[in-house]
């Protein structure tokens, strides 16, 4: 059934290649040929041929405005003969298919529904003018003249063949259009509800985003303008100072934090982000990830310790890669309790790498769990009241999305956490690279 359905898409023509008008007029280009085609020899047995005759030139009429259309991509001057021709062909056929007493006047009102699917809006007067003139003048023509036209059926039995046959290719036209348009009506509809959820996410995102700039960057902001008015105006001694310059390099390093995180998502929602594919060693990757909140982790008399295998590569993103890895590591320093040890470690898993930030600290309540990966999630204060603005964890989501991978964790409230991350392995690795295992100290 999808082999057929992917047949008919092929000959009606896709949706980014044509008009929905292009389309119907594809469809009805292909049914009527089919039964004009059957027309023909139905004529022929009732003993009309030169109806059969039409029919036959009919046939190579819509075929050729077919080809214009699907092949060339000339819709307007396909229209233009199809309807020209099957105005003139509907008179003729009036005529010599038994006027009023045969089918032709219903095919007249069959033609006008198929003239509005797939003409443009601006020609519909004209075609509708000439549909209904066309129709009057043969019936008062035939009123005036009884003699006009002539009785096409030689038994009553092909009479009522005929008005079948007729029926049934009405109803087959009707049908075809109406399925298009619902189709295309259900289709938009779709695109509606898509759009409108878009809307609403857009909405959630710029008021989460406005939340983070009145509060996380202005409260800290104002904490830092606090204690360098007081540096500034009282004269402090060196042991009242240093509690003061401690608590002030630590709002600085928090705010300049969040606000990374803040700018390197927003500009992935705001235009298309630049990924740069090559492959990663590991463990060399990690430790320069390590290194910059290595201070932080000091503070907190915790340990960071890069288990992962100098042999493990992957291919992904060097710049995006660091960023995840350093907010994973982060959160892990945010929510470890003092003296507690935070491993990254590294492991092959089918034709991925599994990179794991496991920590021993306080882990994540099931309710948090549901909404960590979104925005909507709401920021949790660290065992040192450190708080973030929630975007550190959907910025690794999206950014690992954009290499390929997958992002995920595993948590038991009070217990601790592990977050992973898998990437493709790199299909081969220099094999002039050595990388021993880095020690890391506190930066500078």
């Amino acid at each position: 059934m999808k082999r057929i359905s992917a047949y008919w898409s092929t000959l009606g023509g896709k949706l980014d290649e044509f008009s929905l008008q292009a389309r119907i007029f594809h469809a009805i280009s292909l049914i009527s040929i089919v039964l004009l085609f059957c027309s023909v020899f139905s004529n022929y047995i009732i003993g009309s041929g030169g109806l059969a005759m039409l029919m036959a030139a009919l046939v190579v009429i819509l075929g050729i405005s077919y080809y214009l259309s699907r092949v060339a991509k000339r819709f307007m001057l396909a229209l233009s003969l199809f309807l020209v021709t099957s105005q003139l062909s509907l008179v003729v056929n009036y005529y010599y298919n038994s006027g009023i007493s045969g089918p032709t006047y219903s095919l007249f009102l069959l033609f006008f529904i198929m003239t509005i699917a797939v003409v443009p809006p601006r020609q519909f007067i004209f075609w509708f003018t000439l549909n209904v003139v066309s129709l009057l003048s043969l019936l008062f023509i035939e009123y005036q003249h009884p003699s006009f036209g002539s009785l096409n059926y030689n038994t009553r039995l092909g009479r009522f063949a005929d008005m079948g046959f007729t029926y049934v290719a009405i109803m087959a036209m009707i049908l075809i259009i109406a399925s298009f348009i619902v189709r295309e009506f259900t289709r938009i509809h779709n695109i509606s509800i898509l759009k409108n959820r878009e809307l609403e996410v857009s909405n959630d995102t710029k008021n989460k985003l406005l939340s983070i700039l009145a509060h996380d960057l202005r409260d800290p902001l104002a904490s830092v303008q606090g204690f360098l008015e007081l540096l500034c105006e009282v004269d402090l001694s060196a042991e009242e100072r240093e509690p003061i310059e401690k608590t002030l390099l630590k709002r600085t390093k928090e705010t300049s934090f969040l606000l990374s995180n803040l700018l390197s998502w927003t500009k992935g929602q705001m235009q298309a982000v630049s990924v740069n594919i090559s492959q990663l060693n590991i463990h060399k990757t990690t430790a320069e990830a390590i290194y910059p909140v290595l201070s932080i982790a000091n503070e907190k008399d915790l340990d960071v310790i890069n288990d992962t295998d100098p042999q493990h590569h992957v291919n992904g993103d060097i710049d995006m890669l660091q960023i995840v890895l350093r907010n994973l590591i982060t959160n892990a320093i945010k929510f470890s309790t003092p003296g507690s040890v935070i491993r990254v470690s590294s492991e092959i898993d089918g034709g991925e790498c599994r990179i794991n930030v496991i920590d021993s600290g306080l882990g994540i309540s099931a309710e948090k769990q549901k909404t960590l990966f979104s925005i909507a999630g709401t920021p949790t204060y660290g065992t040192a009241n450190e708080r973030g603005a929630g975007l550190g964890l959907l910025l690794c989501r999206d950014f690992i999305r954009h290499q390929h991978g997958k992002i995920g964790f595993t948590s038991i409230e009070g217990a601790g956490s592990t977050f992973f991350i898998q990437l493709p392995l790199a299909s081969f690795k220099n094999p002039n690279e050595s990388v021993d295992k880095l020690e890391l100290s506190e930066p500078a």
